[in-house]
């Protein structure tokens, strides 16, 4: 055999594989996917998960809400699923009395009248309270 043909006859053979290669699903989807086809048109249409489920259910397939939804996701839209952001978030101590910030001193509520202290009052009505009105300047 001549080399060139060997390398023919090789690569005829991988783009047979290539064609007849079926993706290896997880256990947890291998019964839901002759329901495939189905759960897709069904989803087209508006179908919930949930009645999905439900069904499915009829069917004889029990399997959970949840795993319907990732099933729909990962197989029929394709979509990777997300990783978990497992970055911690860097807290930094606050040793530069520079940098730290300082909280904001509270505003004392300023009202339209004041009470005049006890000892301020007028000795002759010393049961009332005096109220004074501010004034803006």
């Amino acid at each position: 055999m001549k080399p060139s043909t060997d390398i023919a006859a090789q690569a005829a053979q991988f783009h047979d594989a290539v064609q007849k290669f079926v993706p290896v699903c997880t256990s947890r989807y291998a019964k839901l996917l002759p329901f495939r086809e189905g759960i897709a048109e069904l989803r087209e249409k508006g179908a919930s998960y949930r009645l999905l489920r439900e069904l499915l259910a009829t069917a004889g397939l029990s399997v959970a809400v949840d795993t319907v939804g990732k099933f729909i996701r990962e197989v029929i839209e394709q979509r990777v699923a997300a990783r978990p952001n497992n970055r911690r978030r860097i807290v930094r101590p606050l040793s530069d009395p520079s940098t730290a910030r300082t909280a904001p001193t509270p505003r004392k509520p300023q009202f339209p009248f004041s009470v005049a202290p006890a000892d301020e009052r007028d000795s002759d009505s010393s049961t009332a309270l005096d109220i004074t009105t501010h004034q803006s300047k």
